[in-house]
């Protein structure tokens, strides 16, 4: 059966309303309310498809109400109710999506076909969720593998064009975007998943990125990059406190346009590359130290023999620049062969005027759109 909450501040009303005939529709009611402050406690709660609400209401009205509903993004119709043929509460009901409106005095059976149409559309966006919910990790994967790696810069209409597509709707002004890895995560739910029960608020969304690794979308309101580093602490807390998990976590810098979204995803990966290979340094020896050997001046010494590392050198300078494996794997292999090395080198400058910049070279690994191109960045 369907779920329904009624918000009413006329005690006579309320009750007429939820004595009805409900079952006729294959509904019920769960749950019944004065004002919009006691409902927002009550849908919450009981998760209805739809909620009736009178507009005019002490504490929050209905139009606060249906704003609040569609903040959290609370999976709900809502029908109004309104004793005022007034324009400015149509107009607001109108910018809030309700599916209809009806006057007082109500005709319980124009309400009863009212809540029908509701539930029908209810029940048919549902099963259309339902449908992109099972495919949505792969077409987040393809949309994060679009921006990364793709030779061409995204235009600020297909971003927005494939976010909409995506269900994803960041108003800004302001946009970040934070890179969450768990190496150690072996969960049978995905990451996405997982991320999904996090229950963040604000405009935030989670997009899957391979099984271990998801980026989290930002609409900010301010450039406070201290939220950032919030979010982050507290997503760190509930993964330790819950899961008993540890992750690596780096966001990017904040950006005024939804265009900088393509850069902000990059800025974040590489900073999450970067992270992983130092943090793997330190943990313990790199798979790639056996490519990239760097030795003491004793042990340069000590081994004057170099010839076999220039071999593993040129192998792996050979794989990536070659069509053995595909543009993207190439891209991916080179990105981890530059921050090493970076990481490397940087880790025996002294002179900070002298540390290698990895940005720009980067980015050319990024845009390359053939191996060629890819093997001169």
């Amino acid at each position: 059966m369907f779920r329904i909450v009624v918000v009413e501040d006329d005690r006579i009303i309320r009750k007429t309303i939820i004595q009805s005939n409900w079952a006729e529709i294959n509904a019920e009611i769960v749950g019944e309310a004065a004002d919009g402050q006691q409902a927002l406690e009550v849908i919450r709660e009981t998760k209805p498809q739809l909620v009736i609400t009178d507009i005019n209401m002490p504490f929050m009205d209905g139009i606060e109400l249906a704003n609040q509903i569609r903040k959290e993004k609370i999976d709900t119709r809502i029908v109004f109710l309104t004793g005022y043929d007034d324009f400015r509460y149509l107009h607001g009901a109108i910018l809030v999506k309700s599916d209809d409106y009806l006057l007082k005095p109500i005709q319980m059976p124009d309400l009863l076909q009212t809540a029908k149409k509701a539930l029908e559309v209810w029940s048919e966006n549902h099963q259309k969720r339902e449908q992109l919910e099972e495919s949505l990790p792969l077409l987040h994967e393809k949309f994060l593998s679009q921006l990364l790696y793709s030779s061409r810069t995204t235009q600020a209409t297909d971003i927005q064009n494939e976010l909409f597509r995506l269900q994803i709707f960041l108003t800004g002004p302001a946009f970040a975007v934070i890179n969450i890895n768990i190496p150690s995560y072996k969960g049978e739910m995905s990451l996405y998943q997982l991320a999904r029960k996090w229950n963040l608020s604000g405009e935030i969304e989670v997009l899957s990125f391979r099984h271990q690794e998801v980026f989290i979308f930002l609409s900010l309101e301010t450039d406070d990059g201290q939220l950032l580093s919030n979010l982050e602490q507290g997503i760190s807390l509930a993964l330790e406190e819950d899961y008993h998990l540890s992750a690596y976590f780096s966001h990017s810098s904040i950006y005024p346009e939804m265009q900088d979204l393509e850069t902000a995803v990059m800025e974040a990966k590489i900073r999450m590359e970067k992270m992983k290979i130092e943090n793997d340094i330190e943990i313990r020896p790199s798979p790639l130290l056996s490519y990239f050997p760097f030795e003491s001046e004793q042990d340069k010494e000590n081994n004057a023999n170099r010839s076999s590392e220039k071999v593993r050198m040129h192998t792996i300078y050979q794989l990536v620049s070659s069509h053995t494996l595909h543009l993207e794997e190439a891209k991916r292999v080179a990105l981890q062969m530059v921050l090493f090395l970076a990481s490397e080198i940087n880790a025996r400058t002294k002179d900070e005027g002298q540390l290698m910049d990895i940005y720009p070279v980067t980015q050319h690994i990024f845009k390359a759109n053939n191996h060629e191109n890819l093997k001169k960045s």
